[in-house]
């Protein structure tokens, strides 16, 4: 959950560096339209919190466009549609469109057939995940993605990435907000690594491994070798399951290769998945909300421990902090504002008054 205020920094409405990132990454080479679309999911992480996908990004995608290690204007169109289940391709095209736009079609397509299972290849990174199976949650589906990911995890008993972190999300509509899961096979994202790095920071113990296999809290040496996946060998296998689901199943190819999201010049080759279940198909939709609403209810007030105020749920958090920054702001702390003047410098757009 989000501190206090911190009255050191300055802060600024999100529109503002929606606007002001939009504006960037059109001068990169960007259409206006794939650039509304990667603002706004940027702006969505950054508002629930998840700064290692929020803003910091338009430095990294803006190089992307412009070295040509993504085409913009994106197209994702069909390689094979089996009704329920839909290959997809989104020919190197900008991250977040070609997710956001699979996760339409599955969505449309569960509206008639109750259930659908998208797969595309040859995409880019496609940012924090949450903003997709929320888009299907306020469809009135329940939605579940899941993506693979430059090679950063080695199997049990290995010393080479062969796996990314793969992240996956799944959202449940209550009659409030959704219940969302939103987390990678890693014990922390490499965005994070890169945050810290930025700030001259060591890592925690047991975030990483060297690319010799041994446990290392130097940023450098985790970007450069092995993050340590959740849970051991059971964070191996389920990065290895959603590898099976995304590169596999698009014939896209496993992370090992994908490249990473800094070489802007290189094609990124990231497969994604997308499945859509609509409430109205499985059932009544507002039995389904009555048994979720009593379900989480059931474990929200169940016994807390000694020393714990509340039972939180998935997204509970985000939805806290999305509600605080939108009242208060986005905190301009010193990394983000390095990355947005950089961005800007690179590619000429004017820096506005409130970054000076």
């Amino acid at each position: 959950m989000m501190n206090s205020k911190d009255e050191s920094i300055k802060y600024v409405q999100s529109e503002k560096i929606e606007d002001f990132g939009k504006a960037i990454l059109v001068a990169a080479g960007m259409t206006q339209g794939d650039a509304s679309i990667t603002a706004r999911h940027l702006k969505m992480a950054t508002l629930r919190g998840v700064e290692s996908h929020g803003f910091g990004r338009f430095l990294m995608y803006s190089k992307r466009v412009a070295d040509g290690g993504m085409i913009s204007p994106t197209s994702v169109t069909v390689v094979h549609d089996g009704g329920s289940v839909l290959s997809l391709d989104g020919h190197n095209g900008v991250g977040q469109v070609v997710a956001e736009n699979s996760m339409k079609i599955a969505i449309e397509r569960a509206k008639e057939t109750g259930i659908c299972f998208t797969t595309v290849k040859n995409s880019n990174h496609m940012g924090a995940l949450s903003p997709y199976v929320l888009l299907a949650a306020d469809s009135d589906c329940i939605g579940i993605a899941f993506t693979n990911a430059s090679p950063r995890i080695a199997p049990v008993g290995g010393a080479q990435a062969m796996l990314g972190n793969n992240p996956w999300s799944i959202a449940v509509p209550t009659s409030t907000n959704p219940v969302v899961m939103d987390m990678a096979n890693s014990v922390a994202a490499l965005g994070k690594v890169r945050i810290l790095q930025a700030r001259g920071e060591l890592l925690p113990e047991g975030w990483a491994r060297d690319s010799e296999g041994m446990p290392t809290r130097d940023p450098l040496a985790a970007i450069t070798g092995l993050l340590e996946p959740i849970a051991g060998y059971k964070g191996y296998v389920i990065a290895l399951m959603l590898e099976l689901l995304t590169g596999a199943a698009s014939g896209g190819g496993g992370s090992y290769t994908v490249s990473a999201v800094t070489k802007s010049e290189i094609p990124g080759n990231v497969s994604h998945s997308f499945i859509a279940i609509s409430l109205d198909k499985l059932g009544s939709k507002k039995d389904f909300l009555q048994n979720v609403d009593k379900l989480t209810s059931d474990v929200r007030n169940s016994k807390l421990a000694r020393d714990s105020k509340e039972i939180l749920m998935p997204g509970d958090i985000e939805f806290r902090n999305q509600e605080t920054r939108l009242k208060e702001g986005v905190p301009l702390k010193p990394e983000l504002v390095k990355n947005l003047v950089e961005a800007a410098e690179l590619f000429s757009v004017p820096i506005p008054q409130w970054l000076r």
